[in-house]
């Protein structure tokens, strides 16, 4: 998952729900050579696929992770505002920029989705993850039972 810049939230927040249900996503929120370190691990570890959250003033140097992705063999699927981004597959939403700064809303609801068809893809795998973290957090304690006070 590649989020740099204004689109690092959505791609965090993406990469958050993504790990519940899939093994091994990794998040890449930093540009230049660490960027490139990450997607080279990512490659040596078995990763097929790079998503990426490309939304205005796209930064160049995640246009070039995206180009150094491809030379690696990774399919590229992007998050973004524009119909016509350079990847294999585009998943386009308008960011609303009517306020000061641009609304993520829509592409937020499109991650949301992307998540959803990841979990379909895979149910019995997702539901066994998801077992596996309620199991985790009740024995750590990472959530507040019942109602705050």
């Amino acid at each position: 998952m590649l989020g740099l810049r204004v689109s690092c939230g959505l791609a965090t927040t993406f990469a958050y729900y993504a790990r519940r249900i899939h093994p091994d996503v990794r998040l890449l929120t930093h540009g230049g050579s660490e960027l490139v370190d990450g997607l080279h691990a990512a490659r040596r570890a078995g990763a097929e696929w790079v998503v990426a959250v490309v939304l205005p003033r796209y930064p160049v140097e995640a246009l070039h992770g995206l180009e150094y992705a491809e030379k690696l063999g990774l399919r590229v699927a992007a998050i973004t505002d524009r119909p016509d981004f350079p990847a294999e597959i585009v998943l386009d939403a308008p960011v609303g920029d009517r306020l000061v700064f641009d609304s993520h809303a829509a592409p937020l609801a499109l991650a949301m989705a992307l998540v959803e068809a990841m979990a379909d893809a895979a149910p019995l795998r997702t539901q066994a993850r998801l077992d596996e973290y309620e199991r985790m957090t009740e024995e750590t304690g990472t959530f507040q039972p019942g109602e705050l006070q």
